[in-house]
C-alpha cells in the first residue's frame, strides 16, 4: 500500500473526526498534520480504520477495476459493503474509505459502474458533505500519487 496514501488518509480522518468518542483531540491534530505514527496508531489500533480494512477493501477495488467479469456481479457497493460486513469491517468504516477512495480519483470504471443508495454514473456517490458537513478539506488529503 502507497504510504502518502496512508498519511492522507489519515489526514483526512483527522478531519472527519472532529465529533468521535474514540479518539483524543491530540490524536485529531497530529492525523491532521499527517504525523506517520499518528496514522500507524490509528491503523493499528483500528479505532475508525484498520489496516486490515483498508488493505481488504484497495484490493477488492483494484480487482473491480481491472476485471469487467468480476465487476458485472455486482449492481451496488451496498453488496459490496455487506460482504465486507462478513469480514469485520462496520458500513461506517466503509463510507470513508469509500469516500476517500472516491475523491482520490482512483477506480474510475468501479465508482461508474456500481450505485449507491440508487445513484448511478458520474454522480457522487460518497459525498464529502455526509461526513464532514459543509467544511472545505484541501485537495491535498485526496492527492496521493
Amino acid at each position: 500500500m502507497h504510504e502518502k496514501m496512508k498519511i492522507n488518509l489519515g489526514k483526512f480522518i483527522g478531519e472527519i473526526s472532529t465529533v468521535s468518542e474514540e479518539i483524543s483531540q491530540s490524536q485529531i491534530e497530529e492525523l491532521k498534520i499527517g504525523s506517520v505514527s499518528a496514522v500507524d496508531d490509528e491503523l493499528t489500533k483500528g479505532r475508525l480504520v484498520s489496516d486490515f480494512n483498508l488493505k481488504l477493501i484497495v484490493g477488492l477495488m483494484h480487482k473491480l477495476e481491472q476485471d469487467k467479469r468480476l465487476l458485472s456481479k455486482y449492481n451496488s457497493f451496498e453488496q459490496l459493503m455487506s460482504e465486507w460486513e462478513f469480514s469485520g469491517v462496520s458500513e461506517g468504516t466503509s463510507i470513508v474509505i469509500l469516500t476517500f477512495l472516491e475523491h482520490s480519483g482512483l477506480f474510475p470504471k468501479t465508482f461508474s459502474t456500481l450505485s449507491y443508495f440508487q445513484v448511478l454514473g458520474e454522480q457522487e456517490k460518497f459525498a464529502l458533505e455526509d461526513l464532514i458537513g459543509n467544511r472545505n478539506l484541501e485537495s491535498n488529503f485526496f492527492n496521493w500519487r
